[in-house]
């Protein structure tokens, strides 16, 4: 078998072992194809991107920059490179590569992607609205890219424009459960809790385990004074992901208000078990100890709170000087 021959199966292999999860085996693959030509800037660039998904950077950084080396025109190259640059704190550099890759392929879907993300990931919001606009364009308006481009919209504030792209998807994608999860929260945010719930539940309908939908129909729940509902899906929500921190904060919340304090407690032991120790977290545990009259418990931990620097300090104060209820 010739060099080149040998070269573009070692590719291959290596793709299909990264593709699989087996990055040992396509390390060895690039490794391989690299002794055979050490500037080959597809293997460079496939391997640099090996090292990236491993956030292994400067490795990374070191073979992207062999491949733009070997070949300037590598739009692949530069399109990766830049992203490692922006997710290692270096943004006018990896903004420069990322220009650099539209610029040599302007017709890339992906560079354009990353592009966007990047400028999306840095708050550059209204740029990254263009970009994924000509990615709707570039991908003859495939859905992925409309929901991307109706979401960043939604992100700066405009969910009146970001609620007509949401419902133009649907009318055309009736089944895109993300879209009607988007919509749903856009409703929520306008305050229109209706239409919200219309949309969250069309969502949980196409996918039951939606932890976003069921996420914002509990604050619907909440918003509404309705916190029986706004616990039934904190507790569908949890039993998909126990580990979410947050929400199993709301639910200790919403069962303090109402009266369920010892239930409230248990959960709350639960996230300091799991060295969720905050001032919000240790201000509510105080709040349910007190429910429970367990007075001396409670006021040690609003000590505590009051001498930190948090928003909790005051309002440990304040519950220290009423005394016991």
């Amino acid at each position: 078998m010739d060099e080149q021959h040998l070269l573009d199966r070692y590719l291959i292999q290596g793709i299909d072992f990264q593709k699989n999860g087996r990055f040992s085996e396509a390390e060895q693959a690039y490794l391989s194809a690299l002794e055979l030509q050490s500037q080959h800037p597809v293997a460079n660039n496939n391997l640099g991107f090996l090292y990236a998904e491993q956030q292994h950077w400067q490795q990374a950084v070191n073979y992207f920059e062999i491949a733009i080396n070997s070949d300037p025109n590598n739009f692949m190259a530069h399109t990766n490179l830049g992203q490692v640059l922006i997710l290692t704190a270096q943004v006018e550099k990896g903004l420069a590569h990322l220009y650099k890759a539209i610029e040599i392929n302007s017709k890339s879907l992906q560079s354009y992607d990353t592009l966007a993300s990047m400028l999306q990931w840095l708050g550059q919001l209204p740029q990254a609205q263009g970009y994924w606009q000509i990615t709707q364009t570039l991908s003859d308006n495939d859905v992925h890219y409309a929901l991307k481009t109706a979401l960043c919209i939604a992100l700066q504030g405009n969910h009146s424009e970001a609620i007509l792209r949401f419902k133009e998807i649907i009318k055309t994608h009736p089944q895109t459960q993300q879209a009607w999860t988007y919509l749903g929260i856009s409703y929520l945010v306008s305050q229109d809790t209706q239409n919200a719930e219309h949309a969250l539940l069309q969502a949980l309908q196409l996918d039951s385990t939606d932890t976003n939908a069921l996420k914002h129909l509990a604050l619907l729940k909440l918003a509404t004074n309705q916190l029986a509902s706004a616990i039934d899906y904190y507790q569908q929500l949890l039993s998909i992901t126990p580990d979410n921190h947050d929400s199993r904060l709301d639910m200790a919340i919403t069962l303090l208000a109402t009266g369920e304090s010892s239930l409230a407690l248990s959960h709350i032991e639960r996230l300091i078990e799991a060295n969720q120790t905050q001032p919000k977290v240790r201000y509510y545990r105080a709040l349910c100890l007190r429910q429970l009259d367990q007075f001396d418990k409670a006021e040690g931990i609003l000590t505590s709170l009051a001498v930190e620097e948090s928003e909790f300090a005051i309002k440990a104060a304040g519950l220290i000087a009423q005394g016991h209820p």
